[in-house]
């Protein structure tokens, strides 16, 4: 089947890939208007930072979660985070209402509300070639740009609902959006269980995830993807709180302007999706070279001293990342089978989500110390870091056999 061809695309995709849309579009609208209201309550570049590294903070617990997605119901598994997320979401609006919400009350959410995220993301790693197993790369190709449309509309809804509604609402809209993949469950049609799925004793979770970790290993392009991967993500996981700070702190942007600005994040991380679908380099080097080197151009308009400069940053970096992360996707759907696809995805996530805990911190301190100059200083030297290791001879000219 060729990949131009949308005869694939069923009834049952569109309604999948439209629940998972309403989900990662009030997700959108969550993380942009998060870390505004912690700078709202303390005004803390390094209180916004912390935000974003709690939620990453969960990723630590992810490898659990990856040996029970592989040999656990994947309908019981999807509907379960999806409720799980609504009823922790609800925490935030409900406390608001009786003035109980507080900094340290937003971090345990974000904590609790980053544990059902991540499972979820897991869960969809095996779901989507458990339903469409003969076209999983077009599967996941067309949910993952799906995806970056809701990026590029929730800031614009954000700021909307922010200018005319205020946090309240933006996070009860943000609350009812997970239960939109469960009601159209049945005509979804998720999956109860795995073909070939074992039922005898299965080995304990350590001894599975050490499995996942020596499948990564032994994939050279996964390895090398793997060390880029991580470095990027060191440049880019303090971005939303550090450009949320400059925009409030610096150049005094109201909430909705601030949001309007993450359009253009939206907009990289559509454009990025597609680049490692439709160009096809001869070497997967040649590709990573080009998303590393506008991973760096991006960071680097981050010094200009004007603000419309910010979202130009945001547009390049969100190409260079997105386009990794899709390579990622692809890598590991096509050199793995379904029932390793747990515990290798997240053992991949987990160690790149340790950067994600460290940037937003290390940006905070850096930037509440000495100014955001310095903070964009270190996270230009992780993604150049990045691009070399890609230069370097020993990455692989073409990929080894699975």
């Amino acid at each position: 089947m060729s990949t131009s061809s949308h005869a694939w695309i069923t009834r049952r995709f569109l309604l999948y890939a439209a629940g998972n849309s309403i989900n990662n579009l009030g997700n959108a609208m969550w993380t942009i208007a998060l870390p505004l209201l912690v700078y709202h309550l303390t005004g803390s570049s390094l209180s916004m930072g912390m935000t974003v590294a709690i939620e990453a903070l969960s990723m630590l617990l992810q490898p659990l979660v990856g040996t029970w997605v592989d040999h656990a119901n994947p309908r019981r598994l999807l509907v379960g985070s999806l409720i799980y997320q609504a009823a922790v979401s609800a925490l935030v609006p409900l406390l608001s209402d009786v003035h109980a919400l507080t900094v340290g009350v937003i971090y345990a959410v974000v904590f609790l509300l980053g544990m059902g995220m991540n499972a979820l993301q897991t869960v969809q790693t095996v779901v989507v070639p458990l339903m469409f197993p003969t076209v999983k790369d077009q599967a996941s190709a067309g949910l993952t740009t799906a995806y970056t449309v809701t990026t590029i509309v929730g800031p614009a809804m954000a700021g909307v609902v922010l200018g005319t509604s205020g946090y309240p609402a933006l996070f009860w809209l943000n609350t009812l959006s997970f239960l939109a993949p469960v009601i159209l469950l049945p005509w979804t049609r998720v999956p109860g269980h795995r073909p070939g799925a074992s039922r005898g004793k299965e080995s304990g979770w350590w001894t599975r995830t050490q499995e996942g970790w020596r499948a990564l290993r032994q994939y050279a392009p996964t390895r090398h993807l793997l060390a880029v991967l991580l470095a990027l993500r060191l440049s880019n996981a303090a971005l939303l709180p550090l450009v949320e700070f400059v925009l409030k702190h610096r150049f005094g942007l109201s909430n909705g302007q601030v949001s309007g600005v993450f359009v253009a994040d939206g907009l990289g991380s559509f454009l990025g999706t597609r680049v490692p679908i439709h160009w096809h380099p001869t070497s997967p080097k040649t590709l990573l070279i080009a998303m590393g080197g506008l991973n760096v151009a991006g960071l680097l308009c981050l010094w200009v001293p004007l603000w419309p400069a910010l979202p130009v940053g945001l547009f390049l970096v969100a190409v260079g990342y997105l386009g990794a992360a899709v390579t990622r996707n692809l890598l590991l759907q096509n050199a793995f089978p379904v029932g390793m696809l747990g515990r290798v995805s997240t053992t991949f996530r987990t160690i790149t989500g340790l950067a994600g805990i460290a940037a937003p911190l290390v940006a905070g301190a850096l930037t509440a110390a000495w100014g955001p100059e310095w903070a964009v200083a270190v996270l230009v030297a992780a993604a150049a870091v990045s691009l070399g290791y890609v230069v370097a001879p020993h990455v692989p000219s073409k990929p080894d056999a699975a």
